[in-house]
């Protein structure tokens, strides 16, 4: 809409300058552009604001519904909890840590493999990542990170042992079993220095 007003500007502004510079007509008439022009701006800037916050206000407050894969949303509520690729992290509030109210506060703009409860595969995973950019962080009873058990097995659909490597716009980028732990481990660790 926009790209169509500044063409109708620019017409406009062509054939009164024309008319001007021709003598067909007066210089007050290129007083009259800004009266013509600028409640035409007015207007559809309205209908693009007015468009956008029907479409996208609820979403964004909520920071919720938004689902990047390749199927159209269907209609009603768009946000259901999941742990699919492409879908965005589940919600789950957080206790023990001030810094980090809810499992989206953890992203904080980098990758993250996100499991429920300890598991060795994890948990050696973890050892062998350390320090590096993709931690791995559990959401357990007596974790740093503690959330009602079980909340987000249910909302994201992990079982025992599953993980879910979460990309740093809080996106799912997959959804891994125990056994994934040490090749992800394999790929993601930094690299080791030589004494």
């Amino acid at each position: 809409m926009k790209m169509n007003v500044g063409i109708g500007d620019a017409e406009t502004l062509a054939w009164q300058l024309a008319a001007v510079l021709r003598g067909e007509a007066d210089d007050a008439l290129l007083d009259q552009y800004t009266a013509e022009r600028r409640p035409v701006g007015a207007e559809v800037i309205a209908i693009s604001s007015g468009n956008y916050g029907a479409r996208y206000g609820i979403d964004d407050e909520l920071l919720l519904g938004t689902h990047l894969g390749a199927t159209p949303p269907l209609t009603g509520d768009p946000y259901t909890p999941s742990g699919a690729v492409g879908r965005r992290l589940p919600h789950a509030a957080l206790t023990g840590d001030p810094a980090a109210e809810s499992t989206l506060d953890l992203v904080r703009h980098r990758w993250l493999v996100l499991i429920e409860r300890p598991d060795p595969a994890w948990d050696a995973a973890a050892a062998e990542l350390g320090s590096g950019d993709v931690p791995v962080v559990a959401v357990t009873s007596g974790a740093r990170h503690e959330a009602q058990p079980g909340y987000l097995a249910a909302r994201a659909g992990l079982a025992p042992g599953e993980g879910l490597l979460v990309r740093p716009d809080a996106h799912i980028a997959a959804h891994f079993a125990a056994h994934f732990a040490a090749r992800f481990a394999a790929r993601f660790a930094p690299p080791r220095t030589s004494p």
